[in-house]
């Protein structure tokens, strides 16, 4: 038997960071701007933010997540510290059970003479949820109970270029790689498998600035994006080849021995991204963000993310 299940896109965007259309306006533009001498007026040292949305794959449950952040400038850079909790959208057919993940991430970056820049580094813990609602791959663990928690951790990085065009219009393509370091528990007695992942992805995003009081936008990209493991692929370990094979040592696919039943290799990726951002100023001081993407082409199915976000200035 050989199952193929899919890993959450918008959850591996978050925990490698590294330039993300639907967010490039959060931190560094707003920071180079109000940190800008010849801007006038009192410059506001941190920034505080929320956001939250979901994540629906197409025929499959929608998946929450939710992030706060805390941003320091300096100068015409900052610093940003977040925590990111989010679960893994998988389809109904999907025989690998839903995970819960916590993320916390350490970036900086700015904006210098139009290039912007950003490193982050993340570490987090990965919970896979019961196999008693994943039958196939109950197949490789105890039913009756949840995997043991694993740990992960990854950096990335970006560069962007913001090039002004006619009218208030702004094109920005920007280059970021990742690299992420996750365990899968295969079964309850605790064997895990690691599952490292390198990434990279190619933006491409066009904003529009709105006049009015207050700071606003609306924005379009496209992004073409590459992971060496967005997909897992189950096999069972040795044995008469099928799923209840047994193992060599002796534990059979339900069992609590102390290997795997099941082994799991990855599946690369190569899939295009669309998406419309929007930037609203409510006052000096707060913005309001939403976003919505689509993904295109990938092996695991596609799927449409929403989110909103409140920023504020202090």
């Amino acid at each position: 038997m050989r199952a193929t299940l899919g890993l959450a896109a918008w959850g591996c965007v978050v925990a490698l960071g590294g330039g993300s259309p639907a967010r490039a306006a959060d931190d560094a533009a707003p920071a180079a701007r109000q940190a800008d001498p010849s801007a006038g007026g009192t410059v506001d040292q941190w920034m505080a933010g929320l956001s939250a949305g979901v994540t629906r794959p197409d025929g499959g449950a929608a998946a929450p997540f939710g992030e706060a952040r805390l941003t320091r400038r300096l100068g015409r850079g900052y610093v940003r510290a977040a925590i990111t909790a989010y679960r893994s959208a998988t389809t109904s057919h999907s025989p690998y059970p839903p995970s819960t993940y916590h993320v916390a991430s350490v970036a900086g970056g700015g904006t210098f003479d139009g290039w912007i820049v950003e490193g982050q580094a993340t570490l987090g813990r990965q919970r896979q949820g019961s196999a008693s609602h994943a039958p196939a791959f109950a197949q490789g663990r105890n039913a009756a109970g949840a995997a043991p928690a694993t740990t992960l951790f990854g950096f990335a990085g970006s560069v962007g270029r913001t090039l002004p065009l006619h009218g208030g219009w702004f094109l920005t393509p920007t280059l970021a790689a990742g690299y992420v370091q996750s365990r899968l528990a295969l079964n309850q007695s605790g064997a895990t498998q690691a599952m490292p992942a390198w990434s990279g992805a190619a933006h491409l995003r066009l904003d529009r600035r709105i006049g009015g009081p207050f700071e606003r936008s609306v924005g379009a990209f496209v992004s073409a994006r590459w992971t060496s493991n967005a997909a897992v692929s189950l096999q069972p370990n040795g044995g008469t080849g099928g799923a209840g094979g047994e193992m060599p040592g002796g534990g059979g696919a339900g069992g609590a021995g102390p290997g795997p039943a099941l082994v799991a290799s990855r599946v690369p990726d190569g899939w295009v991204e669309l998406g419309v951002v929007a930037n609203i100023g409510l006052s000096r001081r707060m913005w309001l963000d939403t976003f919505v993407t689509r993904s295109l082409g990938q092996v695991a199915g596609q799927s449409t993310a929403v989110g909103l976000g409140l920023r504020r200035t202090f």
